[in-house]
């Protein structure tokens, strides 16, 4: 093989590699951090944002989602409800428990359905999870397993839709907070309450980058032929 074939053939390995092997493997974990207040006259809670974190792992394959729910509350702020969206048909995906340990025996009630479930304002989302008085608080951590045929990470990066009134769509989720203390409030009391919402965040897996990085050598390596040749 010459110097010139050689480099080609290089430079088709890390093409291949690049565009055509990763994303066949490509594992994604979508990120959505809740870090803002959107309700008219709630109230923010007092901690560093994002005050709620929503995790949705694939793990690099189809047909089942890990969500992890990580609370980052102070004082004895709680999370009464959590709302979220798919951008598939919600009604086959089924939404089981996995870990609740940190709610303390605590359960968790979940109602799913396409614009199933109205938050503050009249918008509407796919998939509604409760719980009780004071059990989601802190920094606990609790996890949910999705599944579906074909389901991955990236079918939960929806947006909730709009009511009769126009508002409360295009938030990709959002959670009610309870027990936040404000201007006002006497000692023991924490009279606020708010609702919070905020963006989403793709994040590749390190498997993927690792493909992603044998891509990248195959194209030094042509380039590299190249300059000897």
């Amino acid at each position: 093989m010459n110097k010139l074939s050689k480099s080609f053939y290089g430079l088709a390995l890390g093409a291949f590699l690049l565009l055509g092997w990763a994303p066949a493997s490509m594992a994604t974990v979508l990120v959505i951090e809740l870090d803002t207040e959107f309700s008219d006259d709630g109230d923010s809670p007092n901690g560093p944002a994002p005050w709620v974190t929503l995790t949705f792992d694939d793990g690099g394959g189809s047909g089942s989602v890990t969500l992890t729910i990580t609370s980052n509350l102070t004082g004895v702020e709680w999370i009464q409800s959590i709302y979220f969206n798919a951008t598939v048909a919600s009604g086959g995906i089924m939404l089981m428990d996995d870990n609740l340990t940190d709610l303390g025996g605590g359960s968790a009630t979940k109602t799913k359905g396409d614009d199933c479930c109205k938050a503050d304002g009249d918008g509407f989302f796919d998939f509604l999870i409760e719980f009780a008085n004071g059990d989601f608080t802190g920094t606990d951590a609790i996890t949910f397993t999705l599944t579906e045929i074909g389901l991955t990470a990236s079918d939960f990066d929806g947006l909730s839709t709009a009511g009769p009134g126009g508002q409360g769509g295009g938030l990709t989720s959002a959670a009610h907070i309870q027990s936040i203390v404000i201007d006002g409030d006497g000692p023991g009391q924490a009279s606020g309450s708010g609702w919070i919402t905020g963006d989403t965040t793709t994040v590749p897996e390190p498997a993927t980058l690792s493909l992603l990085g044998l891509g990248l050598i195959g194209f030094g390596l042509s380039r590299r032929r190249r300059r000897v040749a």
